[in-house]
């Protein structure tokens, strides 16, 4: 089988083993060939450093701490397995009993703006350094509970924190509500009062909701919703459809319906399979 190559200066195919260009007449030899094949090799080897260095670069940011090395993120020192707040103190991750933690990331005219709401809660110490019943909150990144502007490298390590701390936190964060569920027969979440028997009420001793009446296909545990210029998903939404009237507006557009909502800002991941498991088996706890 014959077997062609191309003319390195007119592109044309010859054959393999010709040392002349039948078509423009001009003579190579294996050298020059080997010489243009080194020469882009070489840019090739180049360019997949570049690239690798380039992507190890965008990704360092996401790299856990190490109990020596640290992420700083406005006020809060963050290691593996503790932080650090100036001026305020330390705290174990595994003294972290709750989490609030809400992410935010909206695009509006090719400007990204990124938030972050980011809090603890840990039990009170006595004089004698003995766990009380009663909580403390802890806000992280500043002093405040509010939401905080980052960049983009921020807002992806602290995310990044968030997971780590809550897979540490899980059991404690899950026994935390369970406790409550025992010894007062429901759990406060947010300004509610989720009871045992699956009724919810508000601050006010209203029933908003029932959760023993329902079934999966009536609740949804995050939403989406667009408009003319936006488009936005809250995975921390929890919603139930035979709740209390409910109408929203968005961009002119009306929809109406019977539904509670909670925006599930503090342990997304444990409310959610609280309830969720509420409404399979009717109960909290086994």
């Amino acid at each position: 089988e014959l077997i062609m190559k191309k003319c390195p200066y007119c592109a044309e195919l010859i054959n393999d083993e010709a040392i002349k260009c039948r078509y423009c007449q001009e003579k190579f030899d294996d050298s020059m060939n080997k010489s243009l094949l080194n020469i882009l090799n070489s840019s090739k080897d180049k360019l997949f450093k570049k690239y690798s260095e380039y992507k190890e670069n965008k990704m360092s940011h996401l790299v856990l701490p190490t109990d020596e090395e640290y992420w700083l993120i406005g006020d809060t020192y963050f290691f593996l397995n503790d932080l650090s707040i100036k001026n305020v103190g330390e705290l174990k991750y595994d003294e972290i009993i709750s989490v609030y933690f809400k992410a935010e990331s909206t695009t509006r005219n090719f400007i990204t703006d990124r938030n972050i709401f980011f809090g603890v809660i840990i039990y009170a110490i006595d004089e004698q350094d003995n766990k009380t019943n009663e909580v403390i909150e802890v806000p992280l990144i500043s002093r405040k509970f509010e939401f905080h502007k980052l960049d983009k490298k921020a807002f992806e390590t602290v995310i990044l924190i968030y997971h780590h701390i809550a897979k540490i936190t899980f059991k404690n964060r899950l026994n935390f509500y369970n406790k409550q569920l025992l010894d007062k027969q429901y759990f406060a979440y947010l300004g509610f009062r989720f009871q045992v028997d699956g009724k919810v009420y508000n601050n006010k001793n209203k029933l908003v909701a029932d959760l023993s009446t329902i079934s999966l296909d009536d609740v949804s545990f995050s939403s989406e919703w667009s408009g003319l210029k936006s488009s936005q998903e809250n995975p921390y939404e929890f919603k139930i459809l035979n709740g209390l009237p409910q109408v929203n507006i968005l961009f002119g557009l009306f929809q109406s319906g019977h539904s509670f909502k909670l925006d599930t800002i503090q342990d997304n991941d444990i409310i959610n399979l609280i309830i969720y498991n509420f409404i399979i088996n009717k109960k909290y706890i086994e």
